[in-house]
């Protein structure tokens, strides 16, 4: 990355006051956390199985699991279409 654009400084100003606020432990459970969670759909089958029964499942009520192939591809294709725009950008 070679430039931020700051565009609401008073975020800035609250995000530093948090850092204050939580210990260093809260701050690495929560990235931990996030890192997992962003990545549980390409971990192994009990990530996989983990994620679906609640954020599908219990969250939005889809009863069924897509074949772990078919959210890769969609995945793939996304990422893909996403580059594309970036490139036209």
């Amino acid at each position: 990355m070679t430039e931020v654009i700051v565009r609401q400084p008073s975020y800035f100003e609250k995000l530093g006051a948090s850092f204050e606020t939580f210990p260093v432990s809260a701050w690495q459970d929560y990235l931990a956390f996030h890192l997992v969670d962003s990545y549980a759909e390409l971990l192994s089958k009990n990530f996989v199985d983990l994620n679906f029964a609640f954020k599908s499942k219990t969250l939005m009520g889809i009863e069924e699991q897509q074949p772990r192939i078919e959210g890769r591809v969609r995945r793939v294709h996304v990422a893909g279409l996403l580059e594309q725009r970036r490139l036209l950008i």
